[in-house]
């Protein structure tokens, strides 16, 4: 049996949801492009026209750290314009950015007929995830209508005073916090990815415009999604979330978690390292 962490049941559910809701699940994969992920708007065009009736963004992207631009976000509003069809827009980690600013999807003047949620939480930003608390925003009166219906047949949306307190009291008082963050888990990848270049050549990575998380690909290793599983849970002693989890794109990939002491940065890497020394002997 498989053991699977909290991280990788999250990714599958997102899958999940959509098929146990009686509906069709369809992927709009990114394009890899100069190190980074664009979108592929022909593609996604396609899948409109053909009757895809919402599309859930992710705002920055999470596992490519891409921060979508205005240019970007505002072609998506047309094309959802023009096929009638419900943004759901996941900016959970809209405040954990390092290039620029982050743009709203719900802020753009393309989106004033489209029906749009946006999903929030303090969760990533402050460390608040056992608190279990998260908050949907929807410029539409009946598409909030619809949600709140959904949450109340589904048992959801019933928050604790705890989780209530906590969130109001990171936003209101969290800036010097968030901002002492920012700058240690940006220095924590800047740390890893020097070392990637320096020390471990064939395992690349794309440098994240935003979260707290490395987005690694071991290609060049030449190994399968299993063997690659293998090698680095056995042979370098890590648990990072497995590529292909989030579809197909990620096959040979893995995401590193960097919201962490330094310490822990260092020993991950040193034990990557060690494995991936091992496996360059003849």
């Amino acid at each position: 049996m498989t053991e699977l962490s909290s991280s990788h049941l999250s990714i599958i559910r997102f899958f999940a949801l959509v098929n146990t809701n009686r509906r069709t699940l369809l992927e709009n994969e990114l394009v890899e492009r100069n190190g980074t992920y664009e979108i592929d708007f022909d593609d996604l065009e396609e899948k409109m026209k053909s009757g895809a009736k919402m599309l859930i963004l992710c705002n920055p992207h999470n596992p490519g750290g891409r921060m979508w631009n205005k240019e970007e976000l505002t072609k998506i509003a047309v094309l959802a314009k023009q096929y009638d069809v419900i943004i759901v827009s996941d900016e959970i980690h809209s405040d954990i950015t390092f290039r620029g600013n982050h743009v709203p999807f719900a802020s753009l003047e393309a989106v004033a007929d489209l029906q749009v949620a946006t999903c929030m939480a303090p969760s990533k930003t402050f460390n608040l995830a056992a608190l279990q608390l998260s908050y949907v925003i929807s410029n539409q009166r009946e598409l909030q209508q619809k949600l709140e219906l959904s949450m109340r047949q589904n048992f959801t949306g019933i928050g604790n005073p705890y989780s209530s307190a906590a969130a109001e009291a990171a936003y209101r008082e969290g800036e010097p916090w968030l901002t002492n963050m920012l700058a240690y888990v940006r220095d924590n990848i800047d740390y890893a990815e020097k070392r990637l270049q320096e020390e471990m050549p064939k395992i690349d990575f794309v440098d994240p415009d935003a979260t707290y998380l490395l987005w690694m690909d071991f290609r060049q290793l030449g190994m399968d999604d299993q063997a690659l599983q293998q090698w680095l849970r056995e042979e370098a002693r890590l648990a990072l979330n497995d590529g292909h989890t989030f579809g197909k794109p990620g096959s040979g990939f893995a995401r590193m978690n960097l919201a962490c002491p330094r310490s822990h940065v260092e020993e991950g890497l040193n034990r990557l390292k060690q494995a991936y020394d091992r496996l360059q002997q003849p």
